[in-house]
């Protein structure tokens, strides 16, 4: 499997649940810490984006912050790819307390010859949980001069490989991975999934 960096974007301003989402936790682990565990498995190195790097320091991670604070996840993945020594990268929220990692894989495995490897859920692209290469950086970049900060603007540049639901489905039958923590319900939501995992014996 190709050697890649793993890239964690740290979320604004947290404003819907009123806290630090990725420091919330579940069980005896952060959401941000059990993403470097998980990352740390299949890349090799791991990248925290963060505004705020003093909260998100965890042993065996690089903090950067955006060149340019709050220009949304785009801002974050251009800050990550710049600092990440790989070529392709996989780049994450800090809120998906689920991720997958036989998805990850997955996706991994699909990335040579491609610069956006995405895969699809019933909501459409999940571009939070995709594999970005370093040619992006300079469309990217392109993107955020022109005010434009939607994540899939700069994809029409870029070779694209589409991860199909049907195929995410035979990695995650649950779909899991891309539930992510916004609000207090949702994280109610995520201690009773966790809960019934845990019951289950199924490692996440």
């Amino acid at each position: 499997m190709e050697k890649i960096a793993g890239i964690i974007l740290t979320g604004g301003r947290s404003s819907r649940i009123g806290t630090d989402k990725c420091l919330l936790k579940l069980g005896t682990k952060t959401i941000l810490q059990d993403l470097v565990d998980k990352l740390s498995l299949l890349c090799e190195e791991v990248i925290l984006v963060s505004n705020t790097p003093d909260l998100h320091q965890i042993n065996g991670t690089d903090v950067v912050k955006d060149e340019v604070p709050y220009q949304g996840p785009l801002g974050g993945i251009l800050a990550g790819l710049k600092a990440s020594n790989r070529f392709h990268n996989f780049v994450v929220s800090c809120d998906t307390p689920f991720l997958n990692l036989n998805l990850v894989k997955h996706l991994i495995a699909e990335a040579g010859g491609f610069d956006v490897v995405i895969p699809e859920s019933k909501a459409g692209f999940e571009p939070l949980q995709a594999i970005y290469s370093k040619d992006c950086i300079s469309h990217i970049e392109e993107a955020l001069n022109g005010q434009n900060f939607r994540v899939i603007s700069f994809f029409e540049k870029v070779k694209v490989k589409r991860i199909n639901k049907n195929k995410v489905a035979e990695f995650d039958p649950d779909i899991l991975s891309f539930y992510n923590v916004n609000t207090e319900d949702d994280f109610k939501q995520a201690r009773e999934i966790y809960a019934k995992l845990r019951e289950l014996n199924v490692d996440r």
